[in-house]
C-alpha cells in the first residue's frame, strides 16, 4: 500500500540524505484544477502561471510503500502571494482498485534542480533487509530506460510503435519479474530461496541472472 511518510521517518531522512542533506521536507496542499491532467504536473503549472501568474517550484514528492520509499520529480505552483499549492490531482490506491483522493503531499524543495522537458526517474529506497527488493528497483530502472531512451525521454506517452520488438520483449520480461518478486516478497522470501521458475536452483543462481541482463539496454 502507498502512503506518505511522516517527516521525522528515518528511512525519509536516508533517501533526503541521497537526494540533498540540506533540503527539509514540508508538507503542500492539493487543490487540483479542473484543467489540469494527473502525472502531468509541469504542463498543469505552466498553463496556471499563464492563467494567474505565480512561478513553478521544482522538487520530490515522496511516496512509500511496504518495501520501499521513493522520490519522484515534481512541480508545484507557487501563487503571487506566495503560498505553495500542488495543482496535479493525484489519488491513493487502496484496495480492489479503490482510490482517494490526496488532501497534501510532502513534498522536498529543490532549488538546485531545473527542468529541461526531459523525464526523471525516481530516487529509490529498498527499505527492507530483503535484497530482493533492490532487484525489483533495479528492474524499474531498466524500464525508465527502455521507455525514455533517445527521443522517447521528451514524451509524456510512449506509442507502442516507437519500441523496437526487442525492447518490447524486455518490457514484458520486467513486468514478469516484477510480479515474481512481488510475490516472493509477499511470502517472505529472499534470494536463498527455490527460484519461481521452478528450476531447483536458488533465485540467486538462477533468475536473478536474467533480471541482471535485463538492465543492459
Amino acid at each position: 500500500m502507498i502512503t506518505i511518510p511522516n517527516p521525522n521517518d528515518i528511512n525519509l531522512n536516508k533517501l533526503i540524505r541521497i537526494i540533498d542533506p540540506s533540503l527539509k521536507p514540508i508538507y503542500v496542499p492539493v487543490e487540483s484544477e479542473p484543467f489540469a491532467i494527473m502525472n502531468n504536473c509541469f504542463p498543469n503549472v505552466q498553463e496556471k502561471i499563464k492563467r494567474q501568474g505565480g512561478a513553478q517550484i521544482l522538487g520530490w514528492q515522496i511516496w512509500q510503500s511496504d518495501f520501499l520509499i521513493e522520490a519522484e520529480f515534481h512541480a508545484i505552483w507557487e501563487s503571487p502571494n506566495g503560498d505553495l499549492i500542488d495543482i496535479t490531482p493525484k489519488f491513493l490506491p487502496i484496495k480492489d482498485g479503490l482510490e482517494i483522493p490526496i488532501s497534501q503531499i510532502l513534498f522536498l524543495r529543490d532549488p538546485k534542480r531545473i527542468y529541461d522537458g526531459t523525464q526523471v526517474d525516481n530516487i529509490r529506497l529498498n527499505i527492507t533487509r530483503n535484497p530482493l527488493i533492490d532487484d525489483y528497483i533495479a528492474l524499474l530502472q531498466a524500464k525508465f530506460m527502455i521507455l525514455n531512451k533517445g527521443k522517447r525521454a521528451h514524451k509524456y506517452k510512449i506509442h507502442p510503435n516507437s519500441l523496437s520488438t526487442k525492447e518490447r520483449d524486455k518490457l514484458t520480461m520486467i513486468q514478469f519479474f516484477q510480479q515474481a518478486l512481488t510475490a516472493m516478497v509477499k511470502n517472505n522470501m529472499d534470494e536463498n530461496w527455490p527460484c519461481l521458475c521452478r528450476s531447483g536452483e536458488e533465485y540467486k543462481n538462477c533468475c536473478k541472472k536474467l533480471v541482471k541482463n535485463l538492465f543492459i539496454i
